[in-house]
């Protein structure tokens, strides 16, 4: 192929004729403007470039073209009196090539090639193809020139023997963009942490063939999916665990309950151990109801503090000499236990007087028929309850004042002290005698709501 040159000079004021180069005419005439000339010419094909100089040898380079066109003629306005022009067209039939426009330029068995605009033979099944007039079967499929239009879903030309054949698209593949998008609901990513998550759905970019001649099924997109998508089930964090095997494939996720240990709320009797979950949830510990506060050693009404009601024994206050209670009287050869005081509350102190009285009528000091004396021994133990700390016990002297105590000893928890007084007597009359005790509190705690115990015993004789 090569470019087909006109050249003609032309002086303004002579006329010119046809001038024939390649087969093309290029025709010069004057108009009826004074100076402007006419250039028709036939042959060639679109887009005509016009080139014009003063200078025969050069007037076909670059800077000497005056403009281009679709059409067969120039009207043109040349600068002096001689000018020589040139017309270019893309293509000149220069044999084997036949120049064309299109199709109907060119043979039955020929398509026009728009790149060189040349005549160019129709394609055999299996070569590439833009459009099907390059194909000799008039199909082009798949970019490639095929025997039939490969009717159908996920059918593709070129994928079997011989060349230029329809067959299935392969496997995964999808050439004519034919598959739809799937949901794949029901499908499962698995859990991250606490959380199923399904996997996501295949959007119709994704989808392909099956290689069959069909698109995949869903659950060939979905199980062949790996991305994760939206969430359908999380499990309590503390309350409960991922059910293994779950959340995978087609099976949902579950959720197993379980127990991370209990939980205590309230004070005292109102103390309420819970499990911290219940049913896969967070449970809530409710403190158990408070009662009247009793002295048991509970903190009742649970405000935090054991036995601080309002309460004593029947032998409050006693506290002072001056409110010290008299206990019952003790004679000879008697005991009197009484199991009903409390050293109760905190600093309270028990002042109790004790008469022990001569009851009997005999001496008992005698010696060899003579008597002269009967002696009397008074015993007073205090058992002090398990839980106390310890009491501190004290006595006075016999038939001595409430007001000292001269004697003290301490008694720990779950232990017994005793003091003892020889009480010294007469024949022939009656000596009653008396005295004083103090219990008071020893060492933490130091009182104690269940009761303590006074033993106290007279005996006669010798001391």
């Amino acid at each position: 192929m090569r470019s087909a040159v006109l050249l003609v000079v032309l002086a303004l004021f002579l006329g010119a004729g046809p001038v024939h180069a390649d087969a093309v005419t290029l025709q010069v005439s004057k108009t009826a403007v004074p100076g402007e000339v006419r250039l028709s010419w036939n042959g060639g094909v679109p887009t005509y470039t016009v080139f014009r100089s003063s200078v025969p040898t050069t007037v076909a380079d670059p800077p000497n073209q005056v403009g281009t066109t679709a059409s067969l003629e120039w009207l043109d306005t040349p600068p002096g009196t001689v000018a020589f022009f040139q017309v270019a067209s893309p293509c000149t039939a220069g044999p084997p090539a036949v120049c064309c426009l299109n199709d109907a330029n060119c043979l039955s068995s020929e398509y026009c090639d728009g790149g060189s605009s040349t005549c160019e033979p129709k394609k055999d099944p299996g070569a590439s193809c833009q459009g099907p007039n390059e194909c000799a079967s008039n199909f082009c499929v798949d970019g490639n020139c095929c025997t039939s239009l490969c009717n159908g879903t996920c059918s593709a030309c070129n994928v079997a023997a011989p060349p230029g054949t329809c067959g299935p698209a392969p496997n995964g593949t999808d050439p004519d963009a034919e598959c739809p998008g799937v949901s794949c609901t029901g499908f499962y990513y698995g859990f991250v942490g606490d959380v199923c998550f399904r996997k996501a759905d295949v959007s119709a970019a994704q989808a392909t063939c099956n290689g069959s001649g069909a698109c995949r099924s869903t659950s060939q997109e979905c199980s062949a999916q790996t991305t994760q998508g939206p969430s359908t089930l999380t499990c309590n964090a503390l309350c409960q665990d991922p059910t293994p095997s779950t959340c995978v494939g087609t099976t949902p996720g579950s959720c197993t309950n379980v127990n991370p240990g209990n939980q205590t709320c309230g004070l005292g009797a109102c103390q309420n151990t819970v499990p911290r979950c219940a049913n896969g949830a967070p449970n809530t510990c409710t403190p158990l109801p408070p009662s009247t506060e009793t002295c048991n050693n509970i903190d009742d009404n649970c405000d935090g503090t054991v036995d601080n009601g309002n309460f004593s024994d029947g032998f409050e206050t006693n506290n002072v000499c001056a409110a010290a209670k008299t206990l019952t009287s003790v004679g000879e050869g008697q005991t009197q236990t009484l199991s009903t005081f409390t050293l109760y509350p905190s600093g309270d102190v028990d002042i109790y007087r004790i008469n022990a009285n001569e009851t009997g009528s005999s001496c008992s000091c005698c010696d060899g028929g003579f008597c002269l004396d009967e002696d009397n021994q008074v015993s007073v133990s205090l058992t002090v309850p398990v839980g106390a700390g310890s009491y501190q016990f004290c006595a006075g002297n016999a038939d001595s004042s409430c007001a000292t105590f001269d004697f003290c000893q301490q008694v720990n928890a779950g232990s017994t002290a005793t003091w003892t007084y020889n009480l010294d007597g007469s024949c022939g009359t009656t000596d009653n005698h008396f005295l004083y005790i103090r219990i008071s509190a020893g060492t933490a705690p130091g009182f104690e709501c269940l009761p303590y115990t006074l033993s106290y015993t007279n005996v006669p004789g010798c001391f």
